[in-house]
């Protein structure tokens, strides 16, 4: 499992996640950017996406086509709506043209579930396909309840002081959950990287 949280601030959204994978036993980290869990699909900078769940079904979504039409970023036409008919939609299709997603009672159903920003917009997308929009902040994946609690408590610290508090809480109490912290947003296509050793360094 992973961790992935999402806060809006002004005109942007700013994404973080772990870096660690489990297979089994064994936990991975990894600092090539193909294995971030976190990205921005299609080389688009004001869109970004985060996974929590397993690898194979965020590879697929992550090298899919057209994720969201350019047209629709473009015009700054990604609502609600759109997110909920197209993009929801293209990806339980393209998990089951790869036979990686299971059906019951004719009802499709992701192993993963998602963070999707666009430019100022932050949207939760479910396992089973359902969508909300956040109007703050949330978080998704393996503790995310103690990441939650502390951005409920930390709302007038910067937003990369509320992303260490929160990793630093769910680290401490997940096993699933470890540093390197990934940190990009909506304004830029780069990413900020910061290990447990820097972090504790500027405590």
């Amino acid at each position: 499992m992973s961790l992935v949280i999402g806060i809006k601030e002004n005109d942007r959204v700013v994404l973080a996640s772990d870096s660690q994978v489990t297979i089994g036993g064994v936990k991975k980290t990894s600092l090539l950017r193909d294995n971030y869990k976190i990205w921005h699909p299609g080389n688009h900078k004001e869109v970004l996406i985060g996974s929590v769940g397993t690898v194979r079904q965020m590879n697929v979504v992550r090298y899919m086509d057209d994720i969201i039409e350019e047209l629709k970023i473009l015009k700054n036409e990604v609502n609600m709506s759109y997110v909920v008919n197209k993009v929801v939609k293209k990806m339980l299709s393209t998990l089951k043209d790869n036979n990686i997603i299971s059906s019951k009672d004719n009802v499709l159903a992701m192993d993963n579930s998602y963070l999707l920003a666009v430019r100022d917009k932050l949207f939760q997308i479910f396992s089973d396909g359902a969508v909300i929009e956040i109007d703050e902040y949330t978080a998704i994946g393996s503790g995310s309840n103690e990441a939650l609690a502390t951005l409920n408590t930390s709302r007038e610290m910067n937003v990369i002081e509320k992303i260490r508090i929160a990793m630093d809480a769910t680290v401490m109490n997940d096993v699933y959950v470890n540093y390197p912290i990934i940190i990009s947003d909506t304004k830029r296509d780069d990413f900020t990287v910061i290990t447990q050793s820097e972090h504790k360094k500027r405590k």
